[in-house]
């Protein structure tokens, strides 16, 4: 189950590893706007792909509509969906702030900060396909350590 969560959340992984860069790398070498007009033409080529390729999907029924929504009720669902909240949210979160600090802190060139992202993205990416498998075979194990740990580190910042 686990490592079926962290394929899934390679796509969004791998959107980092090579959009942040790639996007960087434009802005770098022409400005932020066209880095935006270029991904999102490239993005929108992939929907028009996407559309033309992919099988259409069966209709649903109600029954399964009606099925689908008692769903929602699972806390299991939503410590799932809370866990690919934070995990993504903290993938973007850091890219956020890399980029300034890799250059006006850190002093290191727009070559080198683009390195750098591509880097951490492509570790986001090998680590969470290791959590995944680890947590398939450890569900339990690493569950209680992670909760130790979260716990740990709650206290000391409240100390």
């Amino acid at each position: 189950m686990a490592s079926s969560i962290s394929i899934v959340l390679n796509g969004p992984m791998l959107g980092a590893v090579l959009g942040l860069p790639i996007s960087h790398a434009i802005a770098t070498a022409w400005n932020w706007q066209t880095s935006f007009v270029i991904l999102g033409a490239a993005g929108l080529l992939i929907v028009l792909l996407d559309v033309r390729t992919l099988p259409v999907p069966p209709a649903a029924s109600v029954q399964t509509t009606t099925d689908e929504l008692q769903q929602l009720r699972s806390p299991r669902l939503w410590s799932r969906f809370l866990v690919s909240l934070l995990t993504i949210g903290a993938t973007y979160g850091a890219f956020s702030y890399f980029t300034p600090l890799l250059e006006q802190d850190a002093g290191f060139t727009s070559n080198a900060t683009t390195a750098i992202l591509f880097g951490y993205g492509l570790c986001t990416v090998i680590g969470n396909n290791l959590v995944g498998r680890y947590a398939d075979r450890h569900a339990v194990t690493w569950s209680a350590s992670a909760t130790s740990s979260w716990q740990v580190r709650w206290c000391s910042l409240r100390s």
